[in-house]
C-alpha cells in the first residue's frame, strides 16, 4: 500500500469514525432480544447486530461505488457526517426498537466509508482506525453502563410503545461529526478492488447473519449453536482465502470475535488505563515485528483464560493481554481495498453467535413479572460443561484463523517473490 502525506486531521476523524460505527452495531441488541427470538422467531432476525452488520456493509459498498463514480471534493466527509446524523435520528424522531437496529447499521456503514478512507491516506491514521475500534470492542460495555437505555425494548405489552435513544451517546456524535467535519478540505482517494471481491463480502456476511437466524441464536440446542459456530468459520475461512492479500484481516477479525465468549466486569477506573496500555504496547509491537498468525494465536490464549473464574488469569487476560492482541493483530494486515477492511472491522461487532448467544452453563430465571415464561441467560460467575464447550470452539476458531492467516501470508509472499 502506497501511503500519502500524514494529517492529524485524517487520523482523528478515522479512529473516531471507527470507533463510533463499531459501537453502534454492537450496541444495537434490545433489552428483550432472548424474549423476542422465542416468541417472534422471524421478526427478531432483523433485531440482532448480525443484521446491523449486513445493513452496514451494503451500505459500505454502495457508498463505495457511488464515491468511486463521482470523486468530488467533500463527498467522502459528506456520507461520513450523514452517518452521525442517522445515528442521532431517534433523538428527534420517535424510531421504535425494532427499526432502530436497522438504522444504526445505516449509520454505521456511512461512517465506516469516511473512517476507512481516511485510515488509507497514511499509516498513523491506520493506527488510529485500528485503536479506534479496538476501544469500540473493550469499552462497549462500559459506554452502556454509563449511559444505560431503559426503553430499549421490541416485545412490548398491547398499547405499550418503546422509542430507545440513540445507540450512540450524542455527545460522542457530535464530536465525531466534528472531527469528520474537519476533513472537509482534502483530497480523498477512494480504491476500490474488484467488484466479485466486494460482493463476496456481502454475501458472507448475509450468511453469517442467516447461519445465526437459523442455529445460533438464543433458541439454539448445544447442539445446534456449535453448528453455526462451525459453519460461521467456514464461512469467514473461504472469504479470507478469497479475498487476495487482503484475507489475513479477516482472519484477525475472527479470532477477535472469539474473545467475545468470555468477559470481564468495568468495576474500577484502572482496568480502562491497563487497557490504554494495552493498546499502546500492541501498536508498537506490530510497528516492529507484526504477525497476524501470531497475534490469532494470542487471541485463542485469551479464549482460554475464560476457563477460569474470576480471578488473577482472567483479569490479566482481558484487562491486559485482550487489548494488546486486538490491536497487534489488526495492525500486522493491512488490507489495500477499504471495503474488506470495512467487514474485516465489523466482523467483531457481528458474530451475534459469539458474542450473544454462546451457551451458558448455570443459567438463572429471567422473564416477565407474574408470568410461568422463563428464559435461560448465562451466569458469568460459573465454568462447567456447556460454558467449557463454547470456550472451546471458540479457541478452536481462533486457531484456525491463525492457520489461515498464515497462509495467506505465505500466498502472498511467494507472489511478491522474485521469479
Amino acid at each position: 500500500m502506497q501511503w500519502r502525506q500524514y494529517d492529524p486531521r485524517a487520523s482523528a476523524a478515522a479512529g473516531t469514525g471507527a470507533f463510533t460505527a463499531c459501537l453502534a452495531v454492537m450496541s444495537t441488541p434490545p433489552t428483550d432480544l432472548m424474549v423476542a427470538e422465542r416468541d417472534s422467531p422471524v421478526s427478531s432476525v432483523f433485531l440482532s447486530p448480525a443484521w446491523a452488520g449486513v445493513v452496514a456493509v451494503v451500505v459500505v459498498l454502495t457508498a463505495v461505488r457511488v464515491a468511486f463514480t463521482h470523486s468530488r471534493r467533500g463527498l467522502i466527509t459528506g456520507v461520513g457526517a450523514a452517518g452521525t446524523a442517522v445515528l442521532a435520528t431517534p433523538a428527534a424522531v420517535d424510531i421504535s426498537t425494532a427499526w432502530s437496529v436497522t438504522v444504526a447499521g445505516v449509520g454505521s456503514g456511512l461512517i465506516l466509508v469516511t473512517a476507512v478512507t481516511l485510515a488509507h491516506t497514511s499509516r498513523t491514521a491506520f493506527v488510529a482506525l485500528a485503536l479506534g475500534a479496538a476501544s469500540a470492542y473493550r469499552f462497549s460495555p462500559l459506554v452502556a453502563q454509563q449511559y444505560p437505555d431503559h426503553f430499549r425494548w421490541s416485545v412490548s405489552l398491547p398499547g405499550d410503545a418503546f422509542f430507545p435513544e440513540p445507540v450512540v451517546p450524542i455527545p460522542v456524535l457530535v464530536v465525531t461529526a466534528v472531527l469528520l467535519a474537519s476533513t472537509i478540505s482534502m483530497p480523498h482517494v477512494v480504491t476500490r478492488g474488484p467488484r466479485t471481491v466486494h460482493w463476496r463480502m456481502a454475501a458472507a456476511v448475509g450468511l453469517l447473519w442467516v447461519v445465526y437466524a437459523l442455529l445460533g441464536d438464543y433458541s439454539a440446542s448445544v447442539g445446534q449453536w456449535t453448528v453455526a459456530a462451525a459453519a460461521t468459520v467456514v464461512v469467514i475461512v473461504g472469504a479470507a482465502i478469497g479475498s487476495a492479500d487482503s484475507g489475513a484481516f479477516l482472519c484477525a477479525g475472527l479470532a477477535v470475535a472469539c474473545t467475545f465468549v468470555g468477559g470481564m466486569v468495568w468495576n474500577a477506573w484502572w482496568l480502562v488505563l491497563l487497557a490504554i496500555a494495552g493498546f499502546t504496547v500492541g501498536a508498537l509491537a506490530a510497528r516492529w515485528a507484526p504477525s497476524t498468525p501470531v497475534g490469532c494465536c494470542i487471541l485463542a490464549l485469551v479464549c482460554a483464560s475464560a476457563l477460569f473464574p474470576y480471578g488473577l488469569v482472567s483479569t490479566v487476560g482481558y484487562a491486559v493481554v485482550l487489548p494488546a492482541a486486538i490491536v497487534y493483530s489488526l495492525l500486522s494486515s493491512r488490507p489495500s481495498d477499504p471495503t474488506i477492511t470495512s467487514v474485516g472491522l465489523l466482523i467483531p461487532t457481528t458474530l451475534a453467535v459469539v458474542t450473544l448467544s454462546a451457551p451458558p452453563d448455570r443459567p438463572y430465571e429471567f422473564g416477565w413479572t407474574g408470568s410461568a415464561d422463563r428464559i435461560l441467560v448465562l451466569d458469568p460467575g460459573t465454568v462447567g460443561s456447556r460454558s467449557v464447550l463454547a470456550v472451546v470452539v471458540a479457541m478452536c476458531a481462533a486457531v484456525v484463523a491463525a492457520g489461515v492467516a498464515a497462509r495467506v501470508d505465505r500466498r502472498n509472499h511467494k507472489q511478491q517473490s522474485p521469479s
